[in-house]
């Protein structure tokens, strides 16, 4: 087959898959009785405040959750990390792998009426996303330009290979924002940022009462005949667990889903007559701690940091915690990502004699109180990682260790640990996007050691992890991807830059059951596109 002949093929075959996974997704949660029907609310919870309306400069879930529905990216993801077509509607990649085509979505209007072009993606991956968003700048990073040959056509030339490139380019890692509102202005002050953000999406923006609400419409000049369904969303800000989880037993919230909802509560909700339940999917998210090795001299020793690994039983953390949906997690890499994942690592199973001996080893005895030294353990309060890190805080009394706990609300957070670097402790989550290039690699290079959000709070650097995470990247020959990620997880389960408690993918997912086709996409875009309401109360 020729390679003119080759590039019809794949793009007949993703253009037809596209369509058709298009035309079936509204229905296939449907019985034949249960007909999609236009209108109708749907009031979800957020924990706080979105900290902005423009999805090109954050990862933050708050902001994205509201925006992945006014903004879009090229490329959207089933439930089962799938690509679907977004703004694109299809696309076709050169034998050499190094030309990528995207034929682009006609007749798309931004909310303010003006069309959407290939100006459009030109722009915001170059200039945006590739400069500023914390996990597109990595991505766009092996792209050298986007050719624009006419208004339907974008043309990425690549630097090199680069193996998890389409299924990046959705809303939550690469979206597109409007060239004619933002080129020439400064990004980072635009004010469309926190008002009036004009996107592509299902939804549009209506209004945003900080500190209570924010509010979508209907968006009735969506290229999509008949979508949405839904008249509008409301993100409804309920900040404790608790008070969703009582909120939504009442009705006066319609959806938690793994973001919102409670472990805690979750087997008990499900149970509810008129709840409907989905089974986890999407991404895996792992749970880690970061050690400012950096600035604390005792985190920088090895023996001090493997001790506190042995000193805490992450299996307990995942029974009380997780209350059991989640395994625990050994390695920097989930054990989702099957053929990614390095089963021989070297482990740190709970065991407080090792633990003991090591701090002893590395030179820090009990003083007449028992305590060896005391540390702090930073985290974000509201956050599923609040109740693991009140849990470490007597574990590691037990070897000795106190620990003083800093719970922080998300903004001051982003200034005092990612900016400034203020923390011995600090247990997180990252996301890991469908791709350990996408969404853990961020946490270990040399390069993204930043003052951005969710990328190398450590500031560990290795050359050779570097090296390797480049090289995993770089082909598209999932076996010698294997061999370089199964090193870098040797390397780092030895170093200890982080510890890793468990990964979880997007569960305890619960909706009232006067709402229908939810939870079938991965948590990368519009998740309320083909939504509807049943009318019932």
């Amino acid at each position: 087959m020729s390679s003119k002949n080759g590039r019809k093929v794949l793009k007949l075959w993703v253009g037809m898959t596209a369509l058709l996974a298009f035309v079936l997704m509204p229905f296939l949660t449907c019985s034949a009785a249960e007909q999609p029907r236009r209108g109708g609310t749907i009031v979800l919870p957020s924990n706080v405040d979105s900290s902005t309306l423009n999805i090109a400069l954050t990862t933050d879930t708050n902001s994205f959750r509201p925006m992945a529905e006014v903004f879009e990216g090229l490329v959207e993801l089933d439930r089962d990390m799938n690509p679907l077509p977004g703004l694109a509607d299809s696309w076709e990649i050169s034998p050499d792998e190094l030309t990528i085509t995207f034929h682009l979505a006609k007749n798309v209007k931004w909310h303010d009426g003006k069309p959407f072009t290939s100006k459009d993606v030109q722009y915001s991956l170059m200039e945006v996303v590739g400069k500023y968003h914390p996990r597109g700048r990595g991505i766009m990073a092996s792209v050298e330009s986007i050719e624009t040959p006419d208004d339907n056509t974008a043309v990425f030339h690549m630097k090199k290979v680069y193996a998890p490139l389409i299924m990046a380019l959705t809303a939550k890692s690469c979206p597109i924002i409007p060239r004619h509102l933002y080129q020439g202005t400064d990004i980072l002050k635009n004010p469309h940022n926190l008002d009036n953000p004009v996107g592509t999406g299902a939804f549009k923006f209506k209004e945003w009462v900080r500190g209570d609400h924010l509010t979508l419409v209907r968006n009735d000049d969506y290229r999509k005949p008949g979508l949405p369904y839904l008249d509008r969303i409301i993100f409804k800000n309920i900040r404790d667990m608790g008070t969703r989880s009582l909120a939504f037993e009442k009705g006066e919230i319609d959806l938690l889903d793994f973001w919102t909802g409670s472990p805690e509560d979750y087997k008990r909700l499900s149970s509810l007559p008129d709840v409907t339940a989905s089974p986890q999917h999407g991404e895996p998210i792992i749970a880690l701690m970061a050690f400012n090795q950096r600035d604390n001299k005792i985190l920088a020793n090895l023996k001090v940091r493997q001790a506190i690994y042995y000193a805490i039983d992450r299996q307990f953390i995942c029974e009380k915690a997780r209350y059991g949906l989640n395994p625990p997690l050994d390695s920097p890499i989930a054990q989702a990502f099957h053929d990614f994942y390095n089963p021989n690592v070297k482990k740190y199973k709970y065991d407080l004699t090792k633990a003991n001996k090591l701090l002893d080893e590395a030179g820090y005895p009990r003083a007449a109180d028992g305590i060896r030294f005391h540390i702090s353990l930073t985290y974000n309060s509201g956050h599923h990682t609040e109740k693991p890190a009140q849990i470490i805080k007597p574990m590691l009394k037990e070897v000795g260790i106190d620990v003083k706990l800093v719970a922080m609300e998300r903004a001051v957070l982003y200034d005092k640990v990612f900016a400034e670097y203020d923390y011995d402790m600090f247990i997180t989550a990252g996301s890991t996007s469908g791709d350990p290039d996408i969404g853990i690699a961020r946490f270990y290079r040399t390069k993204d050691i930043r003052p951005v959000v969710y990328v190398n709070v450590a500031r560990y650097s290795n050359p050779e992890v570097d090296r390797l995470f480049d090289e995993a990247a770089s082909t598209m020959d999932r076996k010698k991807r294997a061999k370089a990620y199964y090193k870098i997880q040797e390397i780092l389960t030895e170093e200890l830059p982080y510890i890793w408690f468990y990964e979880k993918a997007e569960d305890i997912n619960l909706v009232h059951s006067t709402f229908k086709n939810c939870f079938q996409r991965a948590y990368y875009g519009p998740m309320f596109t083909e939504v509807w309401w049943t009318g019932e109360k």
